[in-house]
Parts: structure tokens; C-alpha cells; sequence
């Protein structure tokens, strides 16, 4: 035989191989398809459902709102100063405090004022009672028009002079002038005031100002 056709056959015998190793192949894995092996298991497949929750809703007007720094402060502000000279016997209101128009602060002892005024008005009368005995004398022309004139003068300065004494008497008891907040208490028991030393700070919060700053920004929200 000739190495030719020697190598043919040798070819020959090696396709036959080859082809016999491919078809066993294709023969074992159609087998381990449809055989299970046994105790093993397919995974099984699951789906995920979302949960989902509803609510009714209904349309509302939007508002637009803004946050803007400022600062309050009260419509008026005084100091309680007193009109006479005087020692403080009693204090009323406390700083913080509330008050209404005309409500006492404190009060200034007032010493000889009582008597004075009871003096004063006991010389109204008497000059009242000199003027009206001048006026009938000068009707019935037994005294001067000088002398009348005198006893009218008499009985006005005993009125101005009264008048004086039942204001500073009327001085010793510090009022609130209008409905406010007491923010400050300036004086306590014992202490002499001359006149038109502070008493107290009062401020009227009804109503209230109150100043804010806003941005160009939020300002064109706003206008």
C-alpha cells in the first residue's frame, strides 16, 4: 500500500471519529433536558406587586407667603415726671404692669397741703364775703368805685391762690395719663423728687407699629 492512499484512509477513519463524538454530544444533551435530575428544582419565577396608596384631593387657592425681619414698637412713650417737690410715700404699679388712664402710680406725701388748701378756701369765702359788702356800699354810694375795685381784687387772688394749692395737692397723687404698660418704675418708697423728676415710663401698645425690612425680591410679591 502507498503512503497516499494510506493517509486517505487514516482521514477517513478520523472524520468518522469526529462526527461520532459530535452526534453523541447532541444525543446526551437533548437526554439531560427532558430527565430532571433528581432532587434538584427549578426556581420558580415571582412577580413583585407595588403597593399604592390614594387620597382625594381638592384644588385650593395657593397664597404666597414670604419671611421678613423687623422690629415693633409702641404708638407712644412718656415720662411720668411729678409737679412738686415731694417724698415718695407710697408706689402703686410695678414695671410691667398695666394700667388705665387714670390709675394711681404713686403717691408723694403731702405734707401741709391739706391745711394749706382748707386755709386757702376759708379766705375765698371771706373775701367773697368782703366783695359782696363792697358791692352793696358802692350801689348805695357810701364807698368808692376805689374801694370796690380793691375788694374784687382781694377776692381773685384768694381764688387763684386756692386754686394753686388744691393743684399741687392734687400733684401728690400720681396718675396715669392714658391706658398703657408701665415699662419702667424710676423711683421707690422714701425717695425726694424735685419737681419734674421722672417717676415712671409708660408706653401705649394699642396699637402696636411694627417695621419690617423686605427684599426687592419679595417685595415685587407683595406690591
Amino acid at each position: 500500500m502507498t503512503p497516499s492512499k494510506f493517509s486517505g484512509i487514516i482521514a477517513v477513519i478520523l472524520a468518522f471519529l469526529v462526527a461520532g463524538w459530535l452526534l453523541s454530544g447532541q444525543i446526551f444533551d437533548a437526554t439531560s433536558t427532558t430527565e430532571p435530575v433528581p432532587g434538584f428544582q427549578r426556581p420558580v419565577s415571582s412577580t413583585t406587586v407595588a403597593r399604592v396608596q390614594t387620597r382625594k384631593i381638592k384644588a385650593q387657592t395657593y397664597i404666597p407667603s414670604i419671611f421678613v425681619t423687623g422690629q415693633t414698637e409702641s404708638s407712644r412713650a412718656i415720662t411720668i415726671r411729678t409737679q412738686i417737690t415731694g417724698k415718695i410715700s407710697k408706689t402703686i404699679v410695678n414695671a410691667g404692669d398695666s394700667v388705665s388712664k387714670g390709675d394711681v402710680i404713686a403717691q408723694l406725701n403731702p405734707e401741709d397741703l391739706p391745711i394749706r388748701l382748707k386755709e386757702a378756701e376759708a379766705r375765698v369765702k371771706q373775701r367773697k364775703i368782703e366783695f359782696s359788702a363792697a358791692k352793696k356800699l358802692s350801689i348805695k354810694g357810701f364807698k368808692t368805685e376805689t374801694k370796690f375795685a380793691a375788694a374784687f381784687a382781694d377776692l381773685q387772688s384768694a381764688k387763684a391762690h386756692a386754686k394753686r394749692v388744691k393743684i399741687d395737692y392734687e400733684n401728690t397723687i400720681i396718675r396715669a395719663p392714658f391706658s398703657g404698660i408701665l415699662s419702667e418704675r424710676l423711683v421707690e418708697n422714701g425717695d425726694v423728687l424735685k419737681r419734674f423728676d421722672p417717676i415712671a415710663e409708660l408706653i401705649d401698645l394699642d396699637p402696636l407699629i411694627i417695621t419690617a425690612y423686605v427684599s426687592e425680591k419679595d417685595y415685587l410679591k407683595i406690591v
